[in-house]
């Protein structure tokens, strides 16, 4: 590799030719035939797609450099260069990744023997070499959507035209339409396409009928044993399905693929934060099946590996990983004996005032809560408002840690439904992000409340309102439960009582009120 220059290389007769991934695993069986005489080169273009499609962008844009230094005439892995250079749903690319996608699409186009494959680099010229220096996503769906019905049994041309739409932010409802239809097309005829599977659980996972990915779900379990990413994927759908421990061993596999590639390969920041996402997928599962030990131990590692990132993007959104699980299991001494925290960056910092403040006003320390909750306020006076924070404004984020202190730290019931019902209200509005952007569905605790109240009927509804967003949230059946129980209708009490103990089969836990 050129020092300074992303993406791109020489290879020269006393030249390393670009090293490709170490991969402990099975990269799957996508095939996509490119113009080469080298069987090694089409192996390396079909790993790296299959990688591109499971979000792996170091290691899939490694597969194609070095296939692209193999065969230099081939313009396919060229072209492959400049997909994994650029953006997917959860990472844009820098302007010097910007620049490298574009000369690698430009140099596809000039060695391109077959019209075919000059289409696809043609396209990708138009997302990157444009005069503004960022992605033009707009004129990209324009070009790939021409590009599939130019090539009406290229599968990938669809796929990748699918991609183009979901990458769109916001999606007209006619554009997440033609996203649905596209993929639903591909799967008829493509079942196990890894790409087509993957973004079809992105493209329905935040709907109101996430199951119509469960087949999706089901086969990435199995399609591409050796992309940590594409063993998470399942688990999107499970926990918006209800199936908590589907999810954890959805995310279990994935963990192990994801440590089996950074044992193997060189420290990779992308990788760790893959690594860190799986876990914390894991633990937000497992607090929803009452699983603390598996939540914990997850926290934990989150913390070990992040300890190595101090100062890098992870640390936003990492650092209190154990500070929450805990506060979900109403573990309020754990919290209070964790260290203090010694992050840099103030969202974590006010974050962990947050656990504090909340575990301190639990267990009765009031002058130790009133100092954490003005050191929270004062770390989020200090936040810019209008930076996101999981796919939502860190405004209304700082507004919800700030109301469930309100309701925490109220003097009375009446108070305290109120702020409930107010923190209620901002998670409402909040864009569907997995993990959520809150570590767990604020109802329960407004229903905790309203049982404390006696206000059985209105708890009644705010548990089962959690429980359609919620699927089988344990602690919300729970509370329906007692909500039933103490309106006298013993039979749906039962019946809820039975739904309780199905989702906490798996716990090492018992709910109480208490904990809400």
């Amino acid at each position: 590799m050129v020092a300074g220059a992303v993406g791109t290389f020489t290879v020269g007769a006393a030249q390393r030719l670009p090293l490709a991934p170490v991969l402990p695993g099975h990269i799957g069986t996508l095939h996509h035939p490119i113009r080469t005489s080298r069987a090694e080169v089409q192996r390396l273009f079909d790993q790296g797609l299959t990688l591109y499609y499971g979000f792996n962008r170091d290691p899939s844009r490694q597969s194609f450099e070095r296939a692209a230094a193999l065969d230099p005439a081939a313009a396919m892995p060229l072209v492959g260069i400049a997909l994994a250079l650029g953006p997917n749903i959860n990472v844009d690319p820098t302007s010097d990744e910007i620049r490298a996608a574009c000369a690698s699409a430009r140099k596809a186009a000039a060695v391109a023997s077959v019209a075919t494959e000059r289409a696809y680099a043609e396209a990708l010229s138009v997302r990157y070499c444009g005069k503004s220096g960022v992605p033009d996503a707009a004129a990209y769906v324009g070009a790939l959507e021409s590009l599939q019905r130019q090539l009406t049994g290229d599968v990938d041309a669809k796929v990748l035209y699918a991609e183009s739409l979901l990458l769109l932010r916001p999606r007209s409802p006619t554009q997440q339409e033609t996203l649905i239809t596209v993929l639903e097309s591909v799967l008829r005829t493509h079942p196990t396409h890894v790409g087509a599977n993957h973004y079809y659980i992105h493209a329905v996972e935040g709907s109101s009928t996430p199951e119509r990915a469960l087949k999706a779900a089901k086969r990435l379990e199995t399609l591409v044993p050796a992309s940590g990413h594409l063993l998470h994927m399942p688990s999107h759908i499970y926990t918006r399905t209800g199936a908590y421990d589907a999810s954890i061993a959805s995310n279990i596999s994935a963990t192990a693929a994801d440590l089996a590639y950074l044992r193997h390969n060189p420290p990779s920041a992308d990788a760790a934060m893959s690594y860190m996402h799986d876990l914390e997928s894991l633990a937000v599962a497992a607090g929803f099946a009452g699983r603390l030990a598996q939540a914990t131990q997850a926290a934990r590692e989150i913390n070990r590996v992040e300890a190595g990132m101090a100062g890098q993007s992870a640390e936003r959104l990492f650092t209190p990983a154990l500070a929450f699980v805990l506060l979900r299991f109403g573990a309020w001494d754990e919290v209070l004996q964790l260290p203090d925290s010694d992050a840099r960056e103030l969202p974590s910092v006010m974050m962990s005032h947050f656990a504090r403040a909340v575990a301190s006003a639990k267990v009765g320390k009031t002058a130790q809560a009133d100092d954490e909750r003005r050191a929270f306020q004062q770390a989020a006076r200090g936040l810019p408002k209008d930076e996101m924070y999981r796919g939502n404004s860190t405004g209304d984020a700082i507004a919800l840690f700030a109301a469930v202190l309100d309701a925490r730290f109220a003097a009375d019931t009446v108070e305290a439904i109120a702020a409930w019902r107010r923190a209620v209200a901002i998670q409402d509005r909040f864009a569907y992000h997995e993990p959520p952007p809150f570590y767990y569905p604020v109802r329960e605790s407004l229903g905790g409340a309203l049982i404390d109240a006696a206000r059985h009927a209105e708890a009644e509804r705010t548990f089962r309102e959690d429980l359609s967003r919620n699927k089988r949230n344990g602690r919300s059946l729970f509370g329906l439960w007692q909500a039933l129980a103490a309106q006298k209708r013993e039979r749906e009490a039962e019946r809820a009582h039975q739904d309780f103990l199905r989702a906490w089969s798996s716990s090492d836990v018992t709910v109480t009120l208490a904990q809400f």
